[in-house]
């Protein structure tokens, strides 16, 4: 039986918060494991929808720029993003 093609989500702006059958398509979709440490992500543990691309630095709010971040990962996830973002002001500036 073929899966059932289903359009890739894309939030109307930036700040549109991805639905909950997103969340549960990505999650599945990338088997319950952080995208930083592979660690697979248990019941009841705390986890992000995270971009992979931070939209601060130009990332898109779109399904296919979406991960699974668990909690240990998420807050030096986050310092790498603002560390990029504050580069790349340096440097055009």
């Amino acid at each position: 039986m073929d899966a059932r093609a289903v359009p890739e989500w894309v939030g109307k702006t930036p700040d549109t918060a991805a639905p909950p059958r997103v969340r549960l398509r990505v999650f599945d979709a990338k088997g319950g494991r952080c995208h930083r440490c592979s660690r697979k992500i248990t019941a009841g543990e705390g986890w992000t929808l995270e971009h992979v691309v931070a939209l601060i630095n130009g990332g898109a709010n779109r399904e296919g720029n979406l991960d699974v971040t668990c909690r240990w990962c998420l807050p030096e996830k986050n310092a790498e993003d603002v560390a990029q973002k504050s580069k790349s002001y340096r440097v055009r500036k």
